[in-house]
């Protein structure tokens, strides 16, 4: 899944789009090279896969280390755990669906 990110409260912040390894209801997992040190602020937008919702949530660097190796990459990236901060109701409720729906499907 591509998600686009930018740095929480600056102004006119550079936004990254990079990819996701991994989306719990509480957080995601992408694959990035910038430098985000632990406890970063950071919004995260995406569209869940196979559906017509985009989602906008903050989110708080809360874990930094080595992607798993990708054969189809010519090196390693670093990755970052995002915890999700603040999701609005609606946000929350479309995410579980999606997440449970995932678990469903063979």
């Amino acid at each position: 899944m591509n998600v686009t990110y930018w740095v929480d409260e600056q102004p006119r912040a550079e936004r990254y789009s990079v990819r996701s390894l991994d989306l719990s209801e509480d957080g995601i997992f992408i694959k990035v090279d910038t430098p985000l040190g632990l406890g970063t602020g950071v919004m995260l937008q995406f569209q869940l896969p196979g559906t017509d919702h985009e989602l906008c949530i903050r989110g708080m660097v809360a874990w930094v280390g080595h992607a798993k190796r990708d054969p189809r990459e010519p090196s390693e990236r670093f990755g970052k755990g995002i915890q999700f901060l603040d999701v609005e109701k609606g946000a929350r409720a479309i995410l579980q669906e999606y997440l449970q729906g995932q678990q469903l499907s063979p």
